[in-house]
C-alpha cells in the first residue's frame, strides 16, 4: 500500500514539475528516481530497525548470543527487492505521466 501511495504522490509530482517549471522528461525522471531511492531507503533503515527489536532479543533467549547466527543475505537480498520495486513503480507511474499531455496525467 505505501508503494501505491508514493506513486500517487510522485506522479503528482511529475505533472507539477512537468507544467509549472517546463523541466525536461531526464530532468523529471531523474527527481522521481532521487525520491524513490529516499523513500526506500528509510524504509529500509526503518525496517531493519523494526526487525532488530525482536531479533536481538530472541537470538540472546535462543542462543545467549545477541546477535544469532544466520546469513545476512536474504535479508540484503528483500531489502534490495523492496529498492527495486518502489524505484520500478515510481519510474513507471513518471513514465505514463510523460507520455501525454499533462492534463491527460491529471484526469487518469
Amino acid at each position: 500500500m505505501p508503494v501505491v501511495l508514493f506513486t500517487g504522490v510522485t506522479t503528482g509530482t511529475v505533472v507539477m514539475q512537468a507544467v509549472e517549471d517546463a523541466a525536461a522528461r531526464a530532468q523529471v525522471l531523474r527527481t522521481v528516481a532521487v525520491e524513490a531511492l529516499a523513500v526506500a531507503g528509510a524504509g529500509v533503515v526503518a525496517g531493519t530497525a523494526a526487525s532488530l527489536v525482536t531479533i536481538l532479543p530472541f537470538g540472546y533467549a535462543r542462543t545467549g548470543e545477541p546477535w544469532p547466527s544466520v546469513a545476512l543475505w536474504p535479508g540484503a537480498a528483500v531489502a534490495a527487492a523492496a529498492v527495486a520495486l518502489t524505484l520500478a513503480a515510481c519510474l513507471g507511474a513518471a513514465r505514463r505521466a510523460l507520455a501525454g499531455p499533462a492534463v491527460d496525467a491529471v484526469r487518469a
